[in-house]
Protein backbone atom coordinates (compact mmCIF):
# COMPACT_ATOMS: atom_id res chain seq x y z
CA UNK A 1 0.00 0.00 0.00
CA UNK A 2 1.17 3.49 -0.80
CA UNK A 3 -0.73 6.48 0.57
CA UNK A 4 -0.56 9.37 3.00
CA UNK A 5 -2.14 7.63 6.00
CA UNK A 6 -0.05 9.15 8.85
CA UNK A 7 -0.99 12.83 9.35
CA UNK A 8 2.15 13.64 11.37
CA UNK A 9 4.49 12.55 8.55
CA UNK A 10 4.78 14.52 5.28
CA UNK A 11 4.40 12.66 2.00
CA UNK A 12 3.26 9.16 1.17
CA UNK A 13 3.87 6.20 3.43
CA UNK A 14 4.70 2.76 2.05
CA UNK A 15 3.52 -0.47 3.69
CA UNK A 16 4.80 -3.89 2.65
CA UNK A 17 5.15 -7.38 4.00
CA UNK A 18 6.28 -10.87 3.17
CA UNK A 19 3.81 -12.88 1.12
CA UNK A 20 2.99 -16.58 1.45
CA UNK A 21 2.84 -16.75 5.22
CA UNK A 22 5.77 -14.48 6.00
CA UNK A 23 5.64 -12.66 9.31
CA UNK A 24 7.64 -9.51 8.54
CA UNK A 25 5.80 -6.27 7.76
CA UNK A 26 7.01 -2.68 7.48
CA UNK A 27 5.60 0.84 7.22
CA UNK A 28 8.01 3.52 6.02
CA UNK A 29 7.67 7.29 5.67
CA UNK A 30 8.56 9.15 2.48
CA UNK A 31 11.88 10.05 4.17
CA UNK A 32 12.68 6.37 4.80
CA UNK A 33 11.97 6.29 8.53
CA UNK A 34 10.47 2.99 9.69
CA UNK A 35 7.23 3.63 11.60
CA UNK A 36 5.99 0.09 12.13
CA UNK A 37 7.29 -3.48 12.24
CA UNK A 38 3.97 -5.33 12.50
CA UNK A 39 1.06 -6.22 10.30
CA UNK A 40 -1.75 -3.73 9.74
CA UNK A 41 -4.08 -6.74 9.52
CA UNK A 42 -3.50 -7.95 5.98
CA UNK A 43 -0.81 -7.87 3.33
CA UNK A 44 -2.49 -5.34 1.03
CA UNK A 45 -4.70 -2.77 2.78
CA UNK A 46 -6.28 -0.13 0.53
CA UNK A 47 -5.74 3.63 1.10
CA UNK A 48 -8.75 5.90 0.40
CA UNK A 49 -9.56 9.64 0.56
CA UNK A 50 -12.56 9.38 2.89
CA UNK A 51 -12.64 11.99 5.65
CA UNK A 52 -12.22 15.77 5.60
CA UNK A 53 -8.56 16.26 4.78
CA UNK A 54 -5.64 15.18 2.62
CA UNK A 55 -4.76 12.21 4.84
CA UNK A 56 -6.16 8.89 3.66
CA UNK A 57 -7.84 6.18 5.72
CA UNK A 58 -7.05 2.54 5.00
CA UNK A 59 -9.30 -0.49 4.64
CA UNK A 60 -8.43 -3.80 6.28
CA UNK A 61 -10.82 -6.79 6.25
CA UNK A 62 -13.90 -4.61 5.80
CA UNK A 63 -12.90 -2.05 8.45
CA UNK A 64 -12.23 1.56 7.45
CA UNK A 65 -9.44 2.77 9.75
CA UNK A 66 -7.85 6.12 10.53
CA UNK A 67 -4.19 5.93 11.61
CA UNK A 68 -3.19 4.25 13.82
CA UNK A 69 -6.24 1.96 14.18
CA UNK A 70 -9.41 3.96 14.92
CA UNK A 71 -12.40 2.53 13.07
CA UNK A 72 -14.47 5.12 11.17
CA UNK A 73 -16.68 2.75 9.18
CA UNK A 74 -17.20 -0.69 7.67
CA UNK A 75 -17.80 -2.17 4.25
CA UNK A 76 -18.84 -5.60 3.02
CA UNK A 77 -17.73 -7.56 -0.01
CA UNK A 78 -14.64 -7.76 -2.18
CA UNK A 79 -13.27 -4.36 -3.23
CA UNK A 80 -13.37 -4.09 -7.02
CA UNK A 81 -12.68 -0.36 -7.45
CA UNK A 82 -11.83 2.83 -5.60
CA UNK A 83 -12.53 6.13 -7.36
CA UNK A 84 -13.93 9.63 -6.95
CA UNK A 85 -17.21 8.68 -8.67
CA UNK A 86 -19.33 11.50 -7.23
CA UNK A 87 -16.80 14.24 -7.99
CA UNK A 88 -16.42 15.73 -4.49
CA UNK A 89 -12.67 14.73 -4.30
CA UNK A 90 -13.31 12.00 -1.75
CA UNK A 91 -13.35 8.44 -2.99
CA UNK A 92 -16.08 5.86 -3.19
CA UNK A 93 -15.38 2.18 -2.60
CA UNK A 94 -17.10 -0.24 -4.97
CA UNK A 95 -17.52 -3.80 -3.70
CA UNK A 96 -19.01 -7.03 -5.02
CA UNK A 97 -21.09 -9.51 -3.06
CA UNK A 98 -23.02 -12.50 -4.36
CA UNK A 99 -25.64 -11.06 -6.71
CA UNK A 100 -24.98 -7.38 -5.95
CA UNK A 101 -22.65 -4.45 -6.40
CA UNK A 102 -22.33 -1.86 -3.63
CA UNK A 103 -20.96 1.67 -3.73
CA UNK A 104 -19.83 3.01 -0.36
CA UNK A 105 -19.40 6.74 0.12
CA UNK A 106 -18.40 8.82 3.10
CA UNK A 107 -20.95 10.59 5.27
CA UNK A 108 -18.32 12.79 6.95
CA UNK A 109 -18.87 16.49 6.19
CA UNK A 110 -16.04 18.62 4.80
CA UNK A 111 -15.42 22.29 4.13
CA UNK A 112 -12.51 21.52 1.80
CA UNK A 113 -13.00 22.05 -1.92
CA UNK A 114 -11.02 20.37 -4.70
CA UNK A 115 -11.79 19.56 -8.30
CA UNK A 116 -12.96 16.05 -9.11
CA UNK A 117 -9.97 13.71 -8.80
CA UNK A 118 -10.80 12.24 -12.22
CA UNK A 119 -9.54 15.49 -13.78
CA UNK A 120 -6.00 14.36 -12.87
CA UNK A 121 -4.68 12.36 -15.85
CA UNK A 122 -2.68 9.83 -13.81
CA UNK A 123 -5.61 9.27 -11.44
CA UNK A 124 -8.02 8.76 -14.35
CA UNK A 125 -5.64 6.27 -15.98
CA UNK A 126 -5.24 4.36 -12.68
CA UNK A 127 -9.04 4.12 -12.34
CA UNK A 128 -9.25 2.69 -15.88
CA UNK A 129 -6.53 0.12 -15.11
CA UNK A 130 -8.64 -1.18 -12.19
CA UNK A 131 -11.20 -2.42 -14.73
CA UNK A 132 -8.58 -4.57 -16.44
CA UNK A 133 -8.18 -6.97 -13.54
CA UNK A 134 -5.07 -5.47 -11.94
CA UNK A 135 -6.41 -3.71 -8.89
CA UNK A 136 -4.53 -1.03 -7.04
CA UNK A 137 -5.94 2.23 -5.65
CA UNK A 138 -5.42 5.24 -7.94
CA UNK A 139 -2.78 7.87 -7.18
CA UNK A 140 -2.65 11.59 -7.96
CA UNK A 141 0.25 13.29 -9.77
CA UNK A 142 0.57 15.65 -6.80
CA UNK A 143 -0.75 15.14 -3.27
CA UNK A 144 -3.81 17.02 -2.06
CA UNK A 145 -2.97 19.98 0.14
Amino acid sequence: MVGDIVPEEPGLECYAGEAKGGTNHWLYTAAGKRLLDRSLGELAPKAVYWLDGPTKVYIVKGRILRWPDREVGRIQGRIVAIADCLGDWREEVITALDGEVRIYTTTHPTDRRHVCLLQDRLYRNDVAVQTMGYFFPPQLREPLR
